[in-house]
């Protein structure tokens, strides 16, 4: 059995169903009224009586004489009564089959051979540190380098740093130092002989790399720039002492009699006595 002529077939099913349905109140309303339709032989509520002697005689013998007396009999007349029907009607389209619904066969397409293409091969080109060198061929993908070291970083100088993190590429330093080489220091205290105002003195980086002042002969003149450091002077003389030309101990500068040996208070000779 084809799709099509099951589809038939059900839709016929499908119909009787509704026939059957549509037509059963008309059973159910025809026993209803055959059940209490009023009996035609039993007599009515309504009995007419009418006043025609029928043709029945009763004969009583009397002294040799019959006597016809005409005995009056009752015909009821029967008077049928309509019963009435609910007035109610069918819904429109009720009884009305179903439409029937064409079934429409399936399309069939036609299967059409297609040839599979043969796999291609697809190149890496990948590169991953953006180094010019791809993927298959570098040594170190993820840091960029130039083809001519495999595509890793170059250390020019050979100091642990790769030209990339060094400052001082062509010169070998610490990686503390950012890869260049530490400032020279004769002296040893710290400061670079390039700032270092005493290179081949230790000093102090508060004291620009110069050891701290001294004042040996404590004249108040520090020994870097006391001319007399051994001699107690005045900063006028730039640490020197004053002369004293007499040598009385008295400086030439407070001697009142510079040119001769003299005594306290002024420097000069003591008077003649009187």
């Amino acid at each position: 059995m084809t799709a099509s002529q099951a589809g038939n077939r059900t839709g016929l099913r499908l119909l009787l169903v509704f026939v059957i349905i549509g037509t059963l109140p008309f059973y159910v309303i025809g026993i209803g009224l055959w059940l209490f339709a009023p009996d035609s032989n039993a007599p009515s509520g309504e009995v007419v009586i009418t006043d025609e002697p029928d043709s029945e005689a009763t004969w009583t013998p009397l002294g040799g004489n019959i006597t016809r007396t005409p005995t009056q009999t009752s015909t009821p007349t029967i008077i049928r009564t309509p019963t009435e029907f609910s007035p109610l009607l069918p819904t429109p389209g009720q009884f009305n089959p179903p439409a029937r619904t064409p079934t429409i066969p399936p399309t069939r397409f036609a299967t059409v051979p297609v040839d599979t293409l043969a796999p291609t091969l697809t190149q890496d080109i990948r590169d991953d540190d953006q180094d010019g060198v791809l993927n298959v061929n570098d040594r170190c993908p993820n840091d960029s380098g130039p083809a001519s070291s495999g595509g890793c970083p170059v250390d020019s100088d050979a100091d642990g740093l790769t030209d990339d993190r060094d400052n001082c590429p062509a010169q070998s330093g610490p990686a503390s130092n950012s890869g260049c080489p530490l400032p020279v220091d004769s002296d040893a205290d710290g400061v670079p002989d390039g700032s270092d105002a005493c290179p081949a003195q230790a000093g102090t980086a508060a004291n620009n790399g110069c050891p701290p002042p001294v004042d040996s002969d404590g004249d108040g003149v520090l020994d870097n720039i006391d001319a007399c450091p051994a001699q107690p002077g005045i900063p006028l003389l730039n640490g020197c002492p004053e002369p004293d030309t007499d040598g009385d101990g008295f400086p030439d500068g407070s001697d009142t009699c510079p040119g001769q040996v003299g005594i306290a208070p002024d420097g000069c000779p003591a008077p003649p006595p009187p």
